[in-house]
């Protein structure tokens, strides 16, 4: 496996809401796409949230103890979406709600916390959210691989993925992207590289200045 540059390395997730006002949960695994201003804890709270809602709307009671992985969301009206175990593919989702879950069955001081995606969920089985807003992933490429297996660039990362693959076009294959990507990563100085070198210049003062303080002392 490639030893790509890490952009974030922890499961999390966040919420969302539709043109319909249908709510959907992103659970990022290891390298999904997160939110560029991704908060956590704010995100906790959010899923929190959702579910006490989800729940009551079904007549069913929250418990502490539960979370999204004790519960079918689908079956609380919630589009859930997951990432790829690795990569900058679309998120999924395999079973969409029957009957969806709105934003107006949120209480109104977690529904500001949702994004808003210019989408219906309903028919994007498969979502590439960075064509939509700006996100990151584990591996911090500027693009993501479109459902057509092109790459393109995340929103507000357009000059960034010009300048990787030389030229103004809006699309190449997802291979010739990371080609490119490598390729740079390679030529580039690395700044744990650059740390190594000014540590291993230091010492060798460090030795040639003993050396000299000894020959002085000798003579």
């Amino acid at each position: 496996m490639q030893d790509w540059p890490a952009a974030h390395s922890m499961d999390t997730e966040w919420f969302a809401v539709d043109e319909h006002g249908h709510v959907a949960r992103f659970d990022t695994g290891e390298s999904g796409a997160v939110l560029t201003d991704h908060d956590p804890e704010v995100a906790f709270d959010v899923g929190e949230a959702v579910l006490r809602a989800a729940l009551a709307r079904a007549g069913e009671t929250f418990d502490d103890t539960l979370y999204w992985m004790d519960v079918e969301p689908s079956e609380l009206g919630i589009f859930a979406y997951e990432a790829p175990d690795y990569g900058v593919e679309p998120y999924e989702c395999d079973e969409p709600p029957e009957n969806p879950l709105l934003i107006d069955d949120l209480p109104p001081e977690v529904q500001p916390a949702l994004v808003r995606l210019p989408i219906r969920f309903a028919d994007e089985p498969e979502l590439p959210v960075g064509a939509y807003i700006p996100v990151h992933f584990w591996v911090d490429v500027p693009f993501y691989e479109d459902v057509d297996g092109m790459a393109r660039p995340i929103v507000g990362r357009e000059a960034e993925f010009a300048a990787l693959i030389g030229s103004d076009i809006d699309a190449v294959p997802i291979a010739e992207a990371f080609a490119a990507f490598e390729q740079r990563r390679r030529t580039e100085p690395h700044p744990e590289g650059q740390g190594c070198l000014v540590i291993a210049i230091g010492v060798g003062a460090i030795v040639v200045f003993s050396l000299l303080m000894r020959w002085l002392l000798w003579i």
